[in-house]
């Protein structure tokens, strides 16, 4: 029986005081956010997903039949997982919705963790927030699987739909904890300093990036707008219209996605033919609105001037990475890992704004090639601009202190505690200079002075004044 108690007491940790400390004790209320970690987000996408569904059903004077099986693809679309309509495969779904629903499980997951005092408490609340939509998953496909018979949509691959709902979870997850705790994360990580400083380059870089193939993405419309107008004919009535112009909307990101990637000089597919800087191959494509940004080709001379966009962009990261390091190769390992960061961004938004749209192919960005290529330009030539700067010049007011550094930042922290203590200097006392008076007298003073007691005074460096001592 004592070997038995011995070895259940064995798996349990005790406090310093004798207590125990097992797994943490699930209290109400922590019990009540991981719950609306969970289902919140997915409840509220479900019923946006449900409204929409039944709206469009009632405005095609369509019965209610197929309801449930369109909300379930629905909420499978909106995950970004593939949807075969009959014999044809929708892999270019539209990103918008995807957006809002990465943003709001940012958001819950930002105000869950903001009173969690432990990792393990941030790690149950990531999981509650990845596990809950893919409950909802697996409900959606029993539900498409039943609904086979009604509409003409097959049930998708669960390993795919599982997989695709879990990684736009987890970057909602990822960006909502970052967002809320990323000077401790850094801090837990010893990441250096340059480290972070590339982080946050390499999300303004990603902003003004995003900023740029949309100005591109607005500028190709607007000059082919009587293309783009031409569009919303191939539907009749105020409802069509007006169905189109949610499409367009809900598709815009895609199309930004794919302008910044030009930008970067990456080819972008277009069906059986493809777009870049220096070569188009022309393809059948749909006659949708904002299928008219695409040119026709043959690639115009002026277009390899577009080259400027992310070499101008790629000098601004290295000048923020110079900017905000001490040394000459910080600045170069700064933006060696923004470029890194912004070539994995890249690679993963190029993969899930394209996808095959029916007989027509595949439509979207290389990934591989939009990944290299933001690489090239923001890594290495940041990189070379980082370096070629040099490091930060120093303040007016004397300090060393990066631009991105906050008071309590992993830099700013860093800094002060590699800090040497400072020593408190005595205060400043009065004084007369006196002459010193001739030798003589001094001879004198020194054959007739008598002895007398005397203390040794040492000063107090903390308050800077006189104190007696023994």
């Amino acid at each position: 029986m004592s070997a038995v108690l011995d070895t259940e007491d064995s798996r349990v940790t005790r406090d310093p005081d004798g207590g125990r400390r097992g797994l943490p004790e699930l209290s109400p209320e922590r019990a009540k956010t991981l719950v609306v970690v969970a289902f919140r987000p997915a409840l509220v996408a479900l019923a946006l997903v449900a409204t929409l569904v039944v709206v469009s059903l009632v405005a095609a004077n369509s019965d209610l039949t197929g309801a449930f099986g369109g909300i379930a693809g629905t909420w499978l679309g909106i995950h970004q997982v593939p949807l075969t309509i009959g014999d044809r495969t929708l892999g270019l779904l539209p990103l918008l919705p995807t957006i809002g629903v990465i943003w709001f499980v940012a958001r819950t997951c930002e105000r869950a963790v903001a009173g969690a005092k432990s990792p393990r408490e941030i790690g149950a609340i990531a999981a509650a927030a990845i596990a809950g939509p893919l409950v909802c998953t697996l409900i959606a496909l029993a539900v498409v699987a039943d609904a086979a018979e009604v509409i003409p949509l097959d049930s998708p691959s669960a390993l795919a739909a599982l997989g695709w709902v879990a990684l736009i979870h987890l970057i909602g997850v990822v960006a909502g904890l970052l967002h809320a705790r990323w000077r401790e994360i850094a801090m837990a990580a010893r990441l250096p300093d340059w480290a972070v400083a590339g982080a946050l380059a390499a999300v303004t870089a990603l902003r003004r990036l995003v900023i740029a193939g949309a100005v591109l993405a607005v500028l190709s419309l607007l000059v082919h707008a009587s293309t783009v107008l031409d569009g919303f004919d191939v539907v009749d009535g105020f409802t069509g219209v007006i169905g189109v112009f949610v499409l367009v909307v809900a598709y815009l990101p895609n199309v930004v996605i794919s302008a910044a990637a030009f930008l970067l000089g990456a080819p972008v597919q277009t069906g059986t033919g493809s777009i870049g800087l220096f070569d188009v191959t022309g393809a059948e494509i749909p006659a949708f609105p904002l299928f008219a940004a695409v040119p026709t080709g043959p690639a115009a001379p002026w277009w390899a001037a577009l080259l400027l966009v992310p070499a101008v962009l790629g000098g601004l990261l290295g000048r923020d990475c110079a900017l905000a390091c001490a040394h000459r190769i910080a600045a170069a390992q700064a933006a060696l890992t923004a470029g890194a960061l912004i070539g994995v961004a890249a690679v993963l938004a190029a993969a899930i704004s394209g996808g095959t749209l029916g007989a027509f192919g595949m439509f979207g960005p290389q990934a591989l090639w939009a990944g290299l290529c933001a690489l090239g330009w923001f890594g290495v030539l940041g990189g070379l601009v980082a370096l070629a700067r040099g490091a930060r010049p120093p303040r007016a007011d004397g300090s060393d202190e990066s631009p991105f550094a906050g008071d309590d930042s992993p830099i700013g922290v860093a800094a002060v505690d590699s800090a040497p203590p400072v020593i408190a200097t005595p205060a400043p006392v009065d004084a007369e200079l006196i002459g010193a008076p001739p030798q003589d007298e001094v001879d004198a003073e020194a054959d007739t002075a008598d002895i007398v007691d005397a203390e040794v005074v040492e000063m107090d460096l903390d308050q800077g004044r006189g104190q007696p001592g023994g």
